[in-house]
Protein backbone atom coordinates (compact mmCIF):
# COMPACT_ATOMS: atom_id res chain seq x y z
CA UNK A 1 0.00 0.00 0.00
CA UNK A 2 2.54 2.31 1.07
CA UNK A 3 4.91 1.70 -2.19
CA UNK A 4 1.20 2.32 -4.40
CA UNK A 5 0.60 5.66 -2.45
CA UNK A 6 4.36 6.85 -3.35
CA UNK A 7 3.65 5.83 -6.99
CA UNK A 8 0.82 7.92 -7.13
CA UNK A 9 2.44 11.09 -5.26
CA UNK A 10 5.62 11.12 -7.92
CA UNK A 11 3.02 11.10 -10.56
CA UNK A 12 1.32 13.97 -9.50
CA UNK A 13 2.42 17.25 -11.35
CA UNK A 14 4.53 20.16 -9.72
CA UNK A 15 3.71 23.88 -10.37
CA UNK A 16 5.45 26.89 -9.35
CA UNK A 17 3.34 29.32 -7.07
CA UNK A 18 3.25 32.75 -5.94
CA UNK A 19 1.52 34.15 -3.23
CA UNK A 20 -2.19 34.93 -3.92
CA UNK A 21 -4.62 37.73 -3.04
CA UNK A 22 -4.85 36.57 0.55
CA UNK A 23 -1.56 35.85 1.66
CA UNK A 24 -1.80 31.98 1.38
CA UNK A 25 -3.90 31.09 -1.42
CA UNK A 26 -1.50 30.22 -4.02
CA UNK A 27 -1.76 31.05 -7.49
CA UNK A 28 -0.71 29.74 -10.24
CA UNK A 29 2.55 31.50 -12.01
CA UNK A 30 4.19 31.19 -15.52
CA UNK A 31 1.60 30.00 -17.63
CA UNK A 32 -1.74 31.75 -15.93
CA UNK A 33 0.42 35.38 -15.38
CA UNK A 34 1.55 35.16 -19.02
CA UNK A 35 -1.51 34.02 -20.75
CA UNK A 36 -3.71 36.60 -18.61
CA UNK A 37 -0.95 39.80 -18.80
CA UNK A 38 -0.35 38.84 -22.74
CA UNK A 39 -4.32 39.32 -23.52
CA UNK A 40 -4.17 42.87 -21.37
CA UNK A 41 -6.33 41.88 -19.03
CA UNK A 42 -6.01 43.12 -15.66
CA UNK A 43 -3.50 41.58 -13.44
CA UNK A 44 -4.35 39.29 -10.19
CA UNK A 45 -5.98 42.18 -7.21
CA UNK A 46 -4.04 42.64 -4.65
CA UNK A 47 -1.52 40.65 -3.28
CA UNK A 48 2.03 39.43 -4.30
CA UNK A 49 2.31 38.92 -8.40
CA UNK A 50 5.38 37.21 -9.65
CA UNK A 51 6.11 37.38 -13.70
CA UNK A 52 8.16 34.02 -13.50
CA UNK A 53 8.27 33.94 -17.66
CA UNK A 54 8.86 36.01 -20.70
CA UNK A 55 5.31 38.14 -21.33
CA UNK A 56 3.63 40.45 -23.70
CA UNK A 57 1.46 43.36 -22.09
CA UNK A 58 -1.01 45.23 -24.21
CA UNK A 59 -4.06 47.21 -24.19
CA UNK A 60 -4.70 48.54 -20.38
CA UNK A 61 -2.73 46.76 -17.69
CA UNK A 62 -3.92 47.54 -13.66
CA UNK A 63 -1.34 47.28 -11.65
CA UNK A 64 -3.44 46.81 -8.54
CA UNK A 65 -1.15 44.43 -6.14
CA UNK A 66 2.48 44.14 -6.00
CA UNK A 67 3.86 43.19 -8.99
CA UNK A 68 7.37 41.97 -9.55
CA UNK A 69 9.09 40.70 -12.39
CA UNK A 70 11.75 38.06 -11.37
CA UNK A 71 15.25 37.77 -12.55
CA UNK A 72 15.20 35.94 -15.64
CA UNK A 73 11.65 36.85 -16.94
CA UNK A 74 10.92 39.60 -19.24
CA UNK A 75 7.94 41.67 -19.82
CA UNK A 76 7.82 43.44 -23.09
CA UNK A 77 5.40 46.30 -23.35
CA UNK A 78 3.64 47.02 -26.90
CA UNK A 79 2.90 50.43 -28.32
CA UNK A 80 -0.27 51.76 -27.27
CA UNK A 81 -0.43 49.79 -23.67
CA UNK A 82 -1.38 51.87 -20.68
CA UNK A 83 0.08 51.13 -17.34
CA UNK A 84 -2.56 51.75 -14.69
CA UNK A 85 -1.36 52.04 -11.18
CA UNK A 86 -3.92 51.56 -7.99
CA UNK A 87 -2.75 53.41 -4.77
CA UNK A 88 -1.27 50.20 -3.13
CA UNK A 89 0.22 49.19 -6.77
CA UNK A 90 4.25 48.73 -6.86
CA UNK A 91 6.20 47.07 -9.64
CA UNK A 92 9.33 45.75 -9.29
CA UNK A 93 12.13 45.16 -11.97
CA UNK A 94 14.07 42.23 -11.17
CA UNK A 95 14.45 40.66 -14.48
CA UNK A 96 13.72 43.16 -17.86
CA UNK A 97 10.74 45.68 -18.37
CA UNK A 98 10.81 46.71 -22.13
CA UNK A 99 8.46 49.01 -23.13
CA UNK A 100 8.18 49.69 -26.93
CA UNK A 101 6.35 52.88 -27.65
CA UNK A 102 6.73 54.52 -30.68
CA UNK A 103 6.08 57.75 -32.27
CA UNK A 104 2.73 58.64 -32.27
CA UNK A 105 1.63 55.81 -30.63
CA UNK A 106 3.09 55.76 -27.01
CA UNK A 107 2.98 53.98 -24.03
CA UNK A 108 1.04 55.49 -21.01
CA UNK A 109 2.02 55.45 -17.40
CA UNK A 110 -0.64 56.78 -14.82
CA UNK A 111 -2.34 56.64 -11.55
CA UNK A 112 -5.79 55.08 -11.91
CA UNK A 113 -6.49 57.62 -9.32
CA UNK A 114 -5.32 60.58 -7.64
CA UNK A 115 -2.08 62.37 -8.63
CA UNK A 116 0.44 60.17 -8.22
CA UNK A 117 1.37 56.33 -8.18
CA UNK A 118 4.72 54.25 -5.98
CA UNK A 119 7.89 54.33 -7.58
CA UNK A 120 9.01 51.87 -10.01
CA UNK A 121 12.21 49.90 -8.23
CA UNK A 122 14.39 48.65 -10.96
CA UNK A 123 16.79 46.09 -9.41
CA UNK A 124 17.49 44.97 -12.86
CA UNK A 125 17.04 46.27 -16.63
CA UNK A 126 13.86 48.86 -17.51
CA UNK A 127 13.99 49.89 -21.17
CA UNK A 128 11.63 52.59 -21.88
CA UNK A 129 10.84 54.36 -25.44
CA UNK A 130 8.53 56.79 -25.94
CA UNK A 131 6.52 56.66 -22.63
CA UNK A 132 4.45 59.01 -21.44
CA UNK A 133 4.43 59.26 -17.54
CA UNK A 134 2.37 61.30 -15.25
CA UNK A 135 2.73 61.02 -11.24
CA UNK A 136 5.34 58.25 -10.58
CA UNK A 137 9.13 58.20 -10.39
CA UNK A 138 11.69 55.86 -10.74
CA UNK A 139 14.16 54.32 -7.56
CA UNK A 140 17.63 52.77 -9.57
CA UNK A 141 19.39 50.26 -7.34
CA UNK A 142 23.22 49.32 -7.12
CA UNK A 143 22.47 46.63 -9.54
CA UNK A 144 19.98 48.49 -11.55
CA UNK A 145 19.98 49.95 -15.50
CA UNK A 146 17.66 52.67 -16.97
CA UNK A 147 17.75 53.17 -20.68
CA UNK A 148 15.05 56.09 -21.40
CA UNK A 149 14.64 57.45 -24.67
CA UNK A 150 12.03 59.53 -26.54
CA UNK A 151 10.13 60.14 -23.40
CA UNK A 152 8.09 62.52 -21.68
CA UNK A 153 7.66 63.26 -17.21
CA UNK A 154 5.73 65.06 -15.61
CA UNK A 155 3.97 65.81 -12.11
CA UNK A 156 6.10 63.36 -9.72
CA UNK A 157 5.35 63.27 -5.97
CA UNK A 158 9.27 63.82 -4.97
CA UNK A 159 12.54 63.28 -7.26
CA UNK A 160 12.04 61.39 -10.09
CA UNK A 161 14.98 59.62 -10.75
CA UNK A 162 16.55 58.07 -7.66
CA UNK A 163 19.94 56.47 -7.98
CA UNK A 164 21.83 54.64 -4.85
CA UNK A 165 24.25 53.04 -7.87
CA UNK A 166 23.74 51.29 -10.91
CA UNK A 167 23.46 53.14 -14.59
CA UNK A 168 21.56 55.14 -16.20
CA UNK A 169 20.91 56.63 -20.25
CA UNK A 170 18.19 59.26 -20.38
CA UNK A 171 18.68 60.37 -23.89
CA UNK A 172 16.04 62.81 -26.00
CA UNK A 173 13.67 62.94 -23.13
CA UNK A 174 11.97 65.64 -21.14
CA UNK A 175 11.11 65.86 -17.38
CA UNK A 176 8.70 68.86 -16.66
CA UNK A 177 5.66 70.50 -18.62
CA UNK A 178 6.20 73.27 -21.76
CA UNK A 179 4.42 75.72 -19.54
CA UNK A 180 7.22 77.56 -17.23
CA UNK A 181 5.36 76.27 -14.09
CA UNK A 182 2.94 73.61 -12.44
CA UNK A 183 5.22 70.80 -12.25
CA UNK A 184 4.84 69.08 -8.52
CA UNK A 185 8.41 67.21 -9.60
CA UNK A 186 11.45 67.99 -6.79
CA UNK A 187 14.21 67.14 -8.15
CA UNK A 188 14.00 65.10 -12.40
CA UNK A 189 17.31 63.61 -11.31
CA UNK A 190 18.83 62.52 -8.04
CA UNK A 191 22.42 60.73 -7.88
CA UNK A 192 24.28 59.18 -5.09
CA UNK A 193 24.74 55.71 -4.07
CA UNK A 194 28.36 54.51 -5.06
CA UNK A 195 29.60 54.86 -8.22
CA UNK A 196 26.84 55.65 -10.69
CA UNK A 197 27.10 55.76 -14.49
CA UNK A 198 25.08 58.75 -15.99
CA UNK A 199 24.39 59.50 -19.13
CA UNK A 200 21.96 62.51 -18.97
CA UNK A 201 22.19 64.14 -22.39
CA UNK A 202 20.14 65.73 -25.38
CA UNK A 203 17.10 66.17 -22.68
CA UNK A 204 15.05 68.98 -21.47
CA UNK A 205 15.24 69.50 -17.80
CA UNK A 206 12.51 71.78 -16.95
CA UNK A 207 10.14 73.51 -13.66
CA UNK A 208 11.53 71.58 -11.01
CA UNK A 209 12.54 72.80 -8.09
CA UNK A 210 16.05 71.17 -8.97
CA UNK A 211 17.27 70.28 -12.11
CA UNK A 212 19.89 67.43 -10.76
CA UNK A 213 21.33 66.77 -7.40
CA UNK A 214 24.53 65.79 -8.62
CA UNK A 215 25.87 64.07 -5.87
CA UNK A 216 27.93 61.03 -6.94
CA UNK A 217 29.10 59.87 -10.32
CA UNK A 218 32.19 60.15 -12.34
CA UNK A 219 32.61 61.29 -16.23
CA UNK A 220 28.38 62.23 -16.18
CA UNK A 221 27.49 63.51 -19.58
CA UNK A 222 25.29 66.14 -19.50
CA UNK A 223 26.13 67.35 -22.99
CA UNK A 224 23.43 69.15 -25.24
CA UNK A 225 20.91 69.46 -22.51
CA UNK A 226 18.36 72.33 -21.62
CA UNK A 227 18.14 73.28 -18.55
CA UNK A 228 14.63 75.55 -17.77
CA UNK A 229 12.57 77.14 -15.15
CA UNK A 230 13.92 75.15 -12.34
CA UNK A 231 14.79 76.59 -9.01
CA UNK A 232 18.34 75.57 -8.88
CA UNK A 233 19.67 74.09 -12.05
CA UNK A 234 22.93 71.47 -10.71
CA UNK A 235 23.55 71.47 -7.02
CA UNK A 236 26.34 69.30 -6.96
CA UNK A 237 29.26 68.33 -4.73
CA UNK A 238 32.18 69.64 -6.56
CA UNK A 239 35.75 67.27 -6.23
CA UNK A 240 33.47 64.59 -5.41
CA UNK A 241 32.08 63.95 -9.12
CA UNK A 242 33.16 65.57 -12.46
CA UNK A 243 30.19 66.17 -15.77
CA UNK A 244 30.34 67.30 -18.86
CA UNK A 245 27.53 69.79 -19.41
CA UNK A 246 29.12 71.38 -22.92
CA UNK A 247 26.83 72.35 -25.74
CA UNK A 248 24.18 73.26 -23.06
CA UNK A 249 21.72 75.63 -22.67
CA UNK A 250 21.08 77.21 -18.83
CA UNK A 251 18.00 79.16 -18.09
CA UNK A 252 19.78 81.14 -15.02
CA UNK A 253 23.05 80.38 -13.78
CA UNK A 254 25.69 77.73 -15.17
CA UNK A 255 26.96 75.29 -12.92
CA UNK A 256 30.54 76.47 -11.27
CA UNK A 257 33.47 74.38 -10.35
CA UNK A 258 36.74 72.74 -11.71
CA UNK A 259 34.58 69.13 -11.68
CA UNK A 260 32.86 69.96 -14.91
CA UNK A 261 33.42 70.47 -18.34
CA UNK A 262 31.65 73.87 -19.89
CA UNK A 263 32.63 73.68 -23.38
CA UNK A 264 30.64 76.08 -25.59
CA UNK A 265 28.04 76.16 -22.74
CA UNK A 266 25.34 79.26 -23.57
CA UNK A 267 22.99 81.29 -21.28
CA UNK A 268 21.28 83.14 -24.18
CA UNK A 269 20.95 80.42 -27.21
CA UNK A 270 19.02 76.88 -26.40
CA UNK A 271 19.65 73.70 -28.13
CA UNK A 272 17.69 72.82 -30.89
CA UNK A 273 14.67 71.27 -31.00
CA UNK A 274 15.24 67.62 -32.11
CA UNK A 275 13.87 67.32 -35.48
CA UNK A 276 15.19 63.91 -36.33
CA UNK A 277 17.72 64.86 -38.81
CA UNK A 278 19.68 67.08 -36.39
CA UNK A 279 20.45 63.87 -33.80
CA UNK A 280 23.79 65.25 -33.07
CA UNK A 281 22.99 68.77 -31.67
CA UNK A 282 19.40 68.55 -30.40
CA UNK A 283 17.53 68.34 -27.51
CA UNK A 284 14.13 66.78 -26.36
CA UNK A 285 12.01 63.87 -27.56
CA UNK A 286 12.89 63.09 -31.61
Amino acid sequence: MMKTLSLILLALPVAACTVGPTGTEPVQAGSDDGSNAGTGQPLPTGGDTHVTVDTTWSSTMAITGSVVIDAGATVTVSAGTVLSFATGGTLTINGTLDVQGVKGNTVTFKPATGANFNDIAIAGTMKLAYVESTGGGFQIQSTGTAMITDSRFSQAAGDLVVMSGGTISFMYSQVGLDAATGDTTHCDLHFGGTDPKITASHSNFRTSSYGVMFYAGQNADFTYTNWLNNGINVDGTPGAVTGDFSNSYFMGAAPIGNSYTLTNVSTTTMVPTCTGTNDAICAGVR
